[in-house]
């Protein structure tokens, strides 16, 4: 064989490989995308948890500070405060 065509056999012979190569992760990438699908939900949805806890946690600070708030107007007006003895 000459060596023109003993690189052209190898140059087919890559050519081969890259394509074997190419196919086999195409076809991993789909066995994957449901499961990372899966995972970018889950995420999503742990995000919109934390999300919501937060905005009650917020929610309950807000109405605390309003009662107490109330609290100090009433008291300072004369009126005893609630589970107090006096």
């Amino acid at each position: 064989m000459s060596r023109r065509r003993r690189r052209s056999a190898r140059v087919k012979a890559g050519e081969a490989a890259l394509a074997r190569s190419n196919q086999q992760r195409k076809s991993t990438e789909q066995e994957l995308t449901p499961e990372e699908s899966q995972d970018a939900g889950a995420d999503r949805k742990f995000r919109e948890t934390i999300e919501a806890m937060r905005k009650v946690e917020t929610d309950d600070t807000t109405d605390k500070q309003t009662l107490a708030v109330r609290d100090r107007e009433l008291h300072t007006r004369g009126v005893p405060r609630l589970g107090s003895r006096s």
